[in-house]
């Protein structure tokens, strides 16, 4: 098969939508030809770390995005979020490339170049809902998720990332797949500490050690975390040190807060890790703490679970999902520090309970969330659509 590829962002930037095309895709560009279409990055940043695709990408500039339009969000998503850059570009390569299926990301942008593909040059099309254009959230535009079922009821196929996003649709009528993202479990597994970055950061010996990873913005909310911190340490375990890899526009911020909060001992604020160093910071610690408001599923989560961590999580959005409470983690109540100070004392505390939790942390992720099964079944959906054998 030929298969195009529209997506809204890719490598080298760094998101849960830009590792999954890249993931998939490169296994599934083993068997056949991949075109990736995806907007020029003005100024990109090399992000290390990650092996080149057997695909080809192809970038356009995209000159109008109606998604991005300054006030968008005061019409409560009124104004269709569609990229015409996308339509444009869509209507460049089809008739050169000839694919015999197309796989668009994120209805929110793609959407109108997907029914344009489907409609006029009749090319199967698979729509994948994987953000939070998809259905009802923080920061997410009234009517956005009403654009991503008018989108899906014109097209071949979708495939959503969570039973959470599917369930929103439930009611409506059209195709569709459940499919997850996923991690690299052959990179990502079980390993020693590393005890180079333990001296690094001045840990010491036999410390619980918390890690937390994600983008420092105010919806993964990691001032939760600190304050979880807090309360731990003001109950008495004064060896607890939380690593918190990331960046983003809350760090000052965050770190205000951890001497406010009379932890800045505890912290270690780590900045952007390196894709090829993550398997090394989860060997460090005893559980994966998470605080996020709102996800559709969460990468980071199956990474940690093929890390064989225990992971602390909200009981929230698709989250559950991934993590089942008392087998491979702990949720907590949504915005409580103490919930989840709670979670975090009741595993650093039970090693047993730990060990345990790691082990079946592992055969969960092993089972469904690795890159190759994952990849495996999306190829399965686009033969299908496509009538390909």
């Amino acid at each position: 098969m030929r298969i195009l590829v529209i997506t809204p962002g890719f490598l080298p930037t760094i998101g849960g939508a830009e590792i999954g095309v890249h993931e998939i895709y490169r296994r599934i560009g083993e068997r056949h030809e991949v075109i990736i279409l995806t907007p020029k990055i003005e100024n990109p940043k090399t992000r290390a770390g990650f092996q080149e695709g057997n695909y080809k990408v192809v970038r356009y500039r995209n000159f109008f995005d109606l998604g991005r339009m300054r006030g968008k969000r005061l019409l409560l998503g009124a104004l269709p979020p569609f990229s015409i850059g996308a339509l444009q570009a869509a209507r460049r390569i089809i008739p050169r490339i000839q694919p015999d299926v197309i796989n668009v990301h994120y209805a929110a942008y793609s959407g109108l170049a997907a029914i344009w593909a489907h409609k006029a040059y009749r090319i199967p099309t698979v729509l994948s809902l994987i953000g939070r254009d998809s259905v009802p959230g923080v920061d997410v535009p009234l009517l956005w998720p009403w654009y991503s079922r008018l989108v899906a009821e014109r097209l071949s196929h979708t495939v959503f990332i969570s039973r959470y996003c599917e369930s929103y649709y439930g009611r409506y009528l059209f195709p569709r797949s459940i499919i997850p993202y996923g991690a690299d479990t052959s990179r990502i597994r079980p390993l020693p500490p590393n005890q180079k970055l333990l001296q690094k950061h001045n840990i010491a010996p036999n410390s619980h050690i918390l890690f937390a990873l994600q983008r420092l913005n105010p919806i993964k909310r990691v001032d939760l975390l600190l304050q979880s911190v807090h309360h731990l340490v003001k109950n008495g375990l004064s060896d607890i040190i939380l690593l918190i890899g990331g960046d983003g526009p809350e760090k000052t911020k965050l770190q205000r807060l951890a001497h406010s909060l009379d932890i800045q001992e505890h912290v270690r604020f780590l900045g952007f890790i390196p894709e090829g160093q993550i398997a090394e910071y989860f060997s460090l610690a005893d559980c994966f703490v998470f605080a996020s408001q709102f996800e559709t599923f969460g990468i980071v989560l199956a990474q940690a679970m093929a890390a064989g961590l225990p992971v602390v999580a909200p009981d929230s959005s698709a989250i559950p999902e991934l993590v089942e409470h008392g087998v491979t983690g702990l949720l907590a109540a949504p915005l409580d520090s103490k919930s989840y100070a709670q979670n975090i004392a009741r595993l650093l505390k039970d090693k047993r309970l730990r060990q345990e939790m790691s082990q079946r942390a592992r055969e969960r992720a092993q089972r469904l969330y690795d890159w190759r099964v994952v990849a495996d079944r999306y190829e399965d959906v686009l033969q299908a659509v496509a009538g390909a054998p």
